[in-house]
C-alpha cells in the first residue's frame, strides 16, 4: 500500500481501509450477509476504457476476466473457513446465466 502521497509527497497520517471494508464499500454488501444460498446479481460491470499506457495482453486479460461477471447472477454454494492459518477462506459460486456449449455438456455427462 501506498505511504506517501503521489500528489503533495507528504505521508499518509491514517490507515489505509481493510480489504475487507473496501469490499464490502465496493459491492454493498457487509461480510456477514455472506451465506449459502445468496444470490450475487451483477447488474452493471463498468469496462475498462482503452488506455494507450497499457499494452492490449493486459487489456485482453481484463476484459476477459470481467466478462464471467457482466450481467450474470451467482449462487453461493459453498462457504468455508480456512483449514491452515496461511490460507484463504472459500466461497463457491455457480453461474446461474453462463451458456453451455455442446462440448461442455457432454463432458460433463
Amino acid at each position: 500500500r501506498h505511504l506517501i502521497c503521489n500528489v503533495c509527497r507528504q505521508n499518509f497520517n491514517i490507515l489505509p481501509p481493510s480489504r475487507m471494508s473496501m469490499l464490502e464499500e465496493l459491492s454493498g454488501i457487509e461480510s456477514s450477509q455472506i451465506k449459502t444460498g445468496l444470490l450475487l446479481i451483477a447488474t452493471n460491470c463498468h469496462q475498462l476504457p482503452l488506455s494507450s499506457d497499457m499494452p492490449s495482453h493486459w487489456q485482453a486479460l481484463f476484459e476477459a476476466r470481467r466478462a464471467h461477471w457482466a450481467h450474470s447472477v451467482y449462487l453461493l454454494s459453498s462457504i468455508s473457513g480456512a483449514e491452515e492459518p496461511s490460507a484463504s477462506d472459500q466461497v463457491i459460486g455457480l453461474n446461474l446465466t453462463r451458456a453451455l456449449h455442446k462440448e461442455e455438456t457432454s463432458r460433463s455427462s
